[in-house]
């Protein structure tokens, strides 16, 4: 049995241990105990650097610009500021917090729980949540501190720029040898932190891209890679870039910008565009599939493939439209899933022709991966997001009304 001292560490620190000790067959305890086998602390004097504790800067998921400054951060954690009245952290983080930021102003609330912290945040806009980034919650948007977000992979964050990570300082401290070893073996079992870059994934979606009309008059004059050039980088930087593409690729096509025109079609070099942004798979729920007929259908899917875009959201008939994409990425399981729920009925897959998926709520619902395993036709899945996309208007007037 080896004890471990918690000190002033985050109480998350026990399931780390407990975790740790299971998987070397080490049964650990975090009571009490004269004779601890590891004390952690989170003083430099009281041991080495054992683990990195990562926090991030969060408020209400809808906010438009999720940034902020760390002398901004460092204001309004020591006193308050115009952006923010409050600072909301779970209690027992504060120790740590500490260490990162100094001593905490009278605005700085601690709580309970996490679900406290995070419905304080949505209380009003002037409130700051500092919250572990491993207890992440999809009601808050993590912000960039000085340009660095921890949920990036590491196109876009540098761990060492970043400045909300508190140390963990551990020793072993048995008396007997026999504690030491034990000690020494669950401090080695632990991870290094609680972020690891090796079990994220950072997704990237779009809405359509309609290669047609004006946007393929463009490429024609461009070049086909034309549309990539600026939203590229950005696109290709994800772990897992979906893109939803609603136009079918067919040869000898002829970009009409008639706007009473809503036959569209795109030339099949333009696959360049989304080749050069990186895209990984292709949803095809968009209602424009069909447009040139099946078999110029068919032909377009096959550009995909060739290309080696998965599909999903549509296929070459009902079962495939139907039919979840499931990729594996850094350990994560993800299933993508798609309908047109628009139509018209010319646009859906049947049972021997390309189209999209029709929406079905049964069918989806029995699709829909579930955490508990393959049950029901479902698949093995961590969560279910569910993207809407808004029917469009073509307008040179928009109004509060779109």
């Amino acid at each position: 049995m080896a004890a471990v001292d918690l000190g002033d560490a985050p109480v998350a620190l026990l399931a780390e241990s407990e975790r740790a000790g299971v998987k070397n067959k080490i049964s650990v305890t975090t009571t009490a105990s004269s004779d601890p086998a590891v004390v952690l602390s989170l003083k430099p004097s009281d041991g080495d650097p054992l683990y990195q504790y990562t926090f991030v800067a969060a408020t209400r998921f809808d906010t438009v610009s999720p940034q902020i400054t760390l002398a901004n951060l460092r204001r309004s954690w020591s006193t308050t500021t115009p952006t923010y009245t409050q600072v909301v952290v779970l209690s027992d983080t504060l120790p740590a917090l500490v260490q990162v930021l100094g001593n905490a102003g009278r605005a700085v609330r601690g709580h309970a729980t996490l679900t406290d912290v995070v419905d304080a945040a949505w209380q009003d806009r002037t409130t700051l949540a500092l919250v572990p980034f491993d207890q992440l919650n999809p009601r808050l948007v993590v912000l960039a501190v000085d340009g660095q977000n921890p949920v990036e992979n590491a196109n876009y964050f540098d761990p060492a720029r970043y400045p909300l990570v508190a140390t963990i300082y551990g020793n072993v401290a048995g008396r007997g040898a026999m504690q030491n070893e034990l000690g020494a073996q669950l401090m080695a079992a632990l991870p290094t932190g609680n972020r690891d870059p090796d079990k994220l994934t950072v997704l990237a979606m779009t809405g359509v891209t309609a290669m047609t009309r004006q946007m393929a008059v463009q490429m024609d004059r461009f070049g086909a890679g034309w549309p990539a050039a600026v939203v590229g980088p950005e696109l290709a930087s994800a772990d897992i870039t979906a893109v939803s593409n609603e136009v079918p690729f067919v040869e000898g096509c002829v970009p009409n910008i008639d706007p009473e025109n809503f036959n569209f079609c795109s030339k099949p070099e333009y696959m360049q565009a989304l080749t050069d942004a990186g895209v990984d798979i292709i949803g095809l729920t968009g209602n424009h599939q069909n447009d040139f007929g099946r078999e110029n259908a068919r032909k377009s899917i096959a550009l995909h493939e060739d290309a080696g875009l998965p599909l999903y959201g549509g296929g070459l008939n009902l079962e495939a439209a139907f039919k979840p994409l499931i990729l594996e990425h850094n350990g994560n399981r993800l299933a993508f899933l798609g309908a047109n729920s628009y139509g018209p009925k010319m646009a859906w897959a049947t049972d021997s022709e390309p189209g999209s998926a029709p929406f079905d709520l049964n069918i989806m619902s029995a699709t829909i991966p579930k955490p508990e395993g393959e049950g029901a036709g479902g698949c093995r899945a961590g969560g279910t997001p569910v993207s809407g996309e808004l029917r469009h208007y073509a307008t040179g007037r928009p109004t509060p009304g779109f």
